[in-house]
C-alpha cells in the first residue's frame, strides 16, 4: 500500500519513506503523475497495488481528476481520496469524526469506536521507528548449556547453530529438517522463497541424530532430543 498526503501528517513523514510520502500543501505536482498511474492501471489477476490519496483543506483540480479517475473504472482502483474540512465531490461518502472518538456516516449507516493519535504521539511513534531503524543486527546469543551437552546446539530463539547444520540441497529434506518436502514445494505452495526456507529449516548434519551416538563419541543429549555422535 503506498499514502500520500497532502498538509497533514507530518509527523509520520519519516516513518516509512517508501510506502508514505508527505507533501507540503502546495507541494501538488506529483498528482499528476498518480493521476496517470492510476490511469493506466490494467486489470489483471495479480494483488492490487493499493493507493490512499489524504489531503486536508487543499483546493486542487487534480484531486478532483484523481477521484473520477477511480470511480469512473468499472472495477474500480484499489484506491481512495480522504478529504478532510474540503468539498467533496459526486459519489463520495461523507463521514464525520466525533470529538469522542467515533466515527459516524449516513450511507453506509455507521457509528464506529476508531483509533487516532494526537500530534505528540505520532511523533514519538516516528521517533521510536527512526531509533530502531539504526540499529545494528547482532547473532542471537547462545543457549546456557545443560546438563545433558558439553555445548549448546541452540541459540536462545530455539534455532539449531550452523556448526551442527548443514545447507540444504535441491530435492526432499527427509526427517533430518522441521520442513522435510523440498524448498521449491514450500515456495510454491506458501508466500516465501527457498532461502527463507533454507534459513528456517536447515538439515541437521550427519554427526548428530536421534537414534543414539555412534562408536566412540559422547551421546549427549541436546536440547531438540538428539545425540551427538
Amino acid at each position: 500500500m503506498e499514502i500520500d498526503t497532502i498538509g497533514i501528517g507530518g509527523e509520520l513523514a519519516t516513518i516509512d519513506p517508501l510506502r508514505l510520502h508527505h507533501h507540503a500543501v502546495d507541494d501538488t505536482a506529483f498528482l499528476d503523475h498518480l493521476a496517470a498511474e492510476l490511469e493506466g492501471e490494467v486489470s489483471t489477476n495479480d494483488p492490487d497495488r493499493f493507493h490512499a490519496l489524504l489531503t486536508s483543506a487543499v483546493a486542487d483540480e487534480s484531486i478532483g481528476n484523481i477521484a473520477k479517475i477511480i470511480t469512473s473504472r468499472a472495477g474500480r482502483s484499489a484506491a481512495a481520496v480522504v478529504t478532510i474540512n474540503s468539498e467533496h465531490g459526486p459519489g463520495a461518502i461523507e463521514n464525520h469524526v466525533t470529538t469522542s472518538g467515533r466515527l459516524t456516516a449516513k450511507t453506509p449507516a455507521l457509528d464506529l469506536s476508531v483509533p487516532g493519535l494526537s500530534a505528540d504521539e505520532a511523533a514519538a511513534c516516528a521517533a521510536i521507528v527512526d531509533l530502531t531503524s539504526a540499529a545494528e543486527d547482532v547473532p542471537t546469543p547462545v543457549a546456557e548449556t545443560s546438563a545433558y551437552e558439553e555445548e549448546p546446539f541452540v541459540d536462545l530463539a530455539g534455532a539449531l547453530r550452523v556448526k551442527v547444520t548443514e545447507p540444504r540441497q535441491s530435492g526432499t529434506a527427509g526427517e533430518r529438517s522441521l520442513l522435510p518436502l523440498s524448498a521449491e514445494t514450500y515456495e510454491q505452495n506458501s508466500p516465501t522463497t527457498q532461502d527463507d526456507v533454507g534459513n528456517l529449516a536447515p538439515v541437521v548434519s550427519e554427526n548428530v541424530g536421534a537414534e543414539g551416538p555412534r562408536e566412540g563419541t559422547s551421546g549427549l543429549l541436546t536440547p531438540l532430543g538428539c545425540r551427538a555422535r
